[in-house]
């Protein structure tokens, strides 16, 4: 139906650079609407059209490094006052993504998002709700004791 034949070579002529180019203008278009097309799939490839590659707007884990200043007088013999509790979440083995909420899964959201290799999440809530899509990449500490975790996308409350 739609048979194009190809160029003859009499209907081809050298430039300046002795290359052969076509003298119908529609093959001109069609050649610059073929490169147009080709890097607009290498830009969405790459995320650079549809906005991937940008950094989102989530809220991001830090790295976590915590040093403590060495005791400036003896301690008291009195006993410690009942701290905050924490829960320290690791992602240690590779990323993770995390949902934790406060108290419940219908509680108020406290971070949302992938957790990346090497990055921790910590909160002070008394009761957290947390999903892991790949729970067994992280290590979950609650007040410095170590929790075990299923494997797997789990839900747990901490």
């Amino acid at each position: 139906m739609f048979r194009r034949r190809l160029p003859s070579p009499g209907s081809l002529e050298l430039d300046s650079l002795g290359i052969r180019r076509p003298r119908d203008p529609e093959t001109w278009v069609l050649s610059i609407a073929l490169v147009a097309g080709l890097l607009f799939i290498a830009l969405v490839y790459t995320g650079a059209v549809l906005g991937r590659g940008k950094p989102s707007s989530h809220v991001v884990a830090t790295p976590v490094v915590t040093t403590a200043p060495p005791p400036a007088q003896p301690a008291p013999l009195t006993p410690p006052k009942r701290s905050q509790p924490t829960v320290v979440i690791k992602a240690t083995r590779g990323d993770c993504w995390v949902s934790t909420r406060a108290g419940s899964s219908s509680g108020k959201v406290i971070f949302e998002g992938v957790l990346r290799r090497g990055r921790s999440l910590i909160t002070h809530d008394a009761r957290v709700w947390v999903r892991f899509g790949s729970s067994a990449n992280v290590d979950v500490t609650v007040n410095g004791r170590r929790r075990t975790i299923p494997v797997g996308t789990v839900d747990v409350v901490l």
